[in-house]
């Protein structure tokens, strides 16, 4: 299996501190073209699909980036992020998305491939989990398939220290699932999951926790050093050994340990 992921895409007419909001469809669009050109089917974005402004303004901008996939022939999986909470509720992006549930798994080319989808849980202190019927239904999923298994979720699941990432170094309950320990211990238990693909915390990040690779990627639009948008995507390969081959594309390819 070979698809093309990209997130934190925040799509907005006007810019905020270091995203370049005003640059998302420009810059998604150049990615989408050219995995089309190197025919890649699959595309997974990651979550934060806009900025938070209101229910209407949200929904516009989603429905412009769902508009601008739909050009291409692509299989898409669309992961929820935080800012599609805020103004909007289950019903209203399950309608935008046009999937039953927020979270959910699908097969492609012999991989097992599970989304999973963080809630909120209180506001302050700020606390994201993964409720009880989602760890249910994650175990049962598991277990149903014997495939090598990637997972995919907008914030983090795994480990990482915060003091380096100028979004996150002083909200650390932002940046992390809550029952992190407890879904990893799930994912380790099972056996079949290679990876851990991640979004959220605006750079890039991989580590290796329990046998299982877990990879954060940079958002599609945060300013780096050249004043523009970082564009940062990659392309996940998944061979039928069960090798990863992470690509990583833009103007922000840094790892952060």
């Amino acid at each position: 299996m070979e698809c093309i992921i990209a997130g934190d895409i925040h799509n907005a007419e006007d810019d905020k501190d270091s995203k370049l909001c005003s640059y998302a469809t420009s810059i998604l669009g150049q990615v989408l073209h050219k995995a089309n050109s190197n025919n890649i089917n699959q595309l997974v974005l990651l979550g934060d699909y806009c900025e938070a402004k209101s229910a209407s303004i949200d929904i516009k901008n989603i429905t412009d980036i769902i508009n601008l996939v739909s050009n291409y022939g692509f299989h898409t999986s669309y992961v929820q992020g935080n800012h599609e909470d805020k103004n909007l509720n289950q019903r209203a992006k399950a309608e935008l998305f046009r999937i039953k549930s927020n979270y959910y798994s699908f097969d492609r080319e012999g991989i097992h491939c599970v989304v999973l989808d963080p809630e909120q849980v209180s506001r302050k202190p700020y606390k994201i989990e993964i409720s009880p019927e989602q760890r249910n239904w994650l175990k049962t999923d598991l277990k149903q398939s014997r495939n090598p298994t990637i997972v995919f979720c907008h914030e983090s699941l795994s480990e990482q220290p915060c003091v380096k990432n100028l979004r996150y170094r002083n909200y650390g309950d932002w940046a992390h699932v809550d029952n992190r320990a407890e879904i990893r211990k799930i994912l380790r238990e099972n056996g079949n999951v290679l990876a851990v693909i991640q979004g959220h915390m605006h750079w890039n990040n991989v580590s290796m926790q329990d046998g299982i690779t877990y990879f954060t990627l940079q958002s599609l639009i945060e300013q780096v050093k050249s004043n523009r948008p970082a564009g940062t995507h990659c392309c996940l390969e998944v061979r039928p050994n069960g090798a990863l081959d992470f690509r990583i594309y833009g103007k922000d390819l840094r790892l952060v340990n």
